[in-house]
């Protein structure tokens, strides 16, 4: 059950920030840069495209999306890894720390000094 929740609460997490990653990175291709002319433009490693065409009658049509899944793929994998390992190390630093604390209510003297 434990490893089920680490690995849920790991993608849960990566999704909501290769998500928020993905939001950003497509806001700042919209509003950056020059607006003369025809625009475009790629974005985080090339996954996120954004054209900006002006239309002899003065109109501009836009078109925002996705042009290479791969690397917002690698985004999520490396999010998941990073923040399963997170949540390992800070279980075990927990269950250190119990150990510790009961070692000191046991009265043990070979404890390291602060």
């Amino acid at each position: 059950m434990r490893k089920a929740l680490l690995v849920i609460n790991s993608v849960a997490g990566a999704g909501l920030l290769t998500l928020i990653i993905t939001v950003f990175a497509m806001l700042v291709l919209m509003f950056t840069g020059d607006n003369s002319g025809d625009v475009h433009r790629t974005g985080l490693f090339g996954a996120l495209e954004f054209d900006a065409v002006e239309r002899p009658d003065g109109v501009v049509d836009i078109t925002a999306g996705l042009g290479n899944p791969v690397p917002i793929y690698i985004i999520f994998a490396i999010l998941v890894l990073q923040l399963a390992l997170v949540q390992i190390m800070f279980r075990r630093l927990k269950q250190r720390r119990e150990y510790l604390l009961q070692r000191i209510a046991d009265g043990a003297d070979d404890l390291p000094a602060k």
